[in-house]
């Protein structure tokens, strides 16, 4: 079966900061990950690699055609 885009995405997202070798977690259904992905994915990450996830994770979505979104209610990216 072929993948999705999205699929694709995070598995390069996720190797990608492997690679780096950034620390993260994924918080909730990580044993869905990346097959059954809802609207958002909730990683932790070491706040000092928060620049570098940042980086990843723009890139990340210009490389897959992706755009994102920064929701003004919800501290985070």
């Amino acid at each position: 079966m072929q993948q999705s885009n999205l699929t694709k995405a995070v598995i390069w997202l996720f190797e990608e900061l492997t690679k780096r070798k950034l620390t993260y977690a994924i918080l909730r259904k990580s044993e869905r990950v990346p097959d059954e992905i809802g609207n958002d994915i909730d990683i932790l990450i070491n706040p000092r690699d928060n620049l570098s996830v940042r980086e990843v994770i723009f890139y990340c979505a210009a490389k897959f055609g992706f755009k994102i979104y920064r929701r003004k209610d919800v501290k985070g990216l």
